[in-house]
């Protein structure tokens, strides 16, 4: 019997603070409903959707030092003027480019940590075209390569003491491998089936 008081005096006391569950909000005036964005413009960071306006100016990203390490220059989000690299000084340039409508256009320039040019490679809209020039580090010309929309279409290179030389050939590319992939076990259904051998006929 005392349980049962004691139940009813609980639920009065719930009563009279007031337990019951609040009403949900009203959708009134939240325009969430009725607003509608561009779904380009929405960044996800965790587990939730941020909505992010395009940005003009210059962003700047650094070393784990904090010294400097590469601008970029966009317009409405866009990659639109001069980029700039550089080594871990925060000083000395290591590249340049400037980029119209996120891609590359005009000269790209590489530096050698003492300043001087590594190479030159001319881009239009992405593409490499005219002339790409590389030095060696005595600011001896290195190679030399002709390109038209995008395809070298001859080239030349030279040693550290100006004398023309073979191109060296190029790497073979290695197909990339999956991480974490065992090599297949034999017997496993993702090897092609072996095919029984024919039984040696009989004289």
């Amino acid at each position: 019997m005392s349980k049962w008081i004691v139940h009813l005096m609980a639920a009065a006391a719930c009563v009279h603070v007031g337990c019951s569950q609040p009403e949900p909000a009203s959708s009134e005036g939240s325009g969430s409903d009725d607003q509608e964005i561009d779904g380009r413009q929405l960044v996800r960071l965790g587990p939730r959707v941020h909505l992010a306006p395009p940005y003009s100016g210059t962003a700047l990203w650094n070393y784990p030092d904090g010294t400097r390490h590469t601008a970029r220059t966009f317009n409405n989000g866009i990659l639109e003027g001069p980029m700039v690299s550089w080594y871990n000084d925060g000083q000395t340039k290591a590249y340049t480019v400037t980029y119209k409508k996120n891609k590359k256009d005009g000269m790209a320039i590489g530096y050698f940590p003492d300043g001087k040019k590594k190479y030159e490679i001319n881009y239009k809209m992405g593409v490499r075209i005219q002339t790409e020039t590389w030095w060696h580090t005595n600011e001896v010309k290195r190679f030399e390569f002709t390109w038209s929309q995008g395809r070298r279409i001859n080239g030349k290179a030279w040693d550290l003491a100006g004398k023309e030389m073979p191109l060296p050939k190029p790497k073979p590319r290695r197909p990339l491998r999956q991480p974490n992939r065992r090599p297949p076990v034999k017997g496993s259904t993702n090897q092609p089936p072996v095919k029984p051998k024919p039984a040696p006929k009989k004289k």
